[in-house]
């Protein structure tokens, strides 16, 4: 997971960048937090991709709907995956 830019809205968007874990070809719901300094989280989000095989790589767009906050720069900004789901 990582930052790509701020929207129009000034909303952070990211990339998942994913191997599909599942055993069949699936859609997976990828569930990730947005962090800042220290790792302080002050957002999270869920991105849906379309179906995959088995261990194929998945490249996700994701709008968070959620601003930067003042105390988090791009040098400090970090995104964390932290569940992945069949769907």
């Amino acid at each position: 997971c990582r930052f790509v830019k701020l929207d129009s809205f000034d909303d952070v968007q990211v990339v998942i960048d994913i191997a599909n874990p599942a055993a069949t070809a699936t859609e997976l719901a990828v569930d990730f937090a947005l962090r800042g300094p220290d790792g302080i989280r002050f957002g999270d989000g869920v991105a849906f991709t379309d179906s995959a095989e088995p261990g194929a790589r998945v490249v996700e767009d994701a709008d968070t709907f959620t601003e930067l906050p003042s105390w988090v720069d791009q040098a400090s900004f970090s995104c964390e995956i932290l569940a992945i789901e069949e769907f």
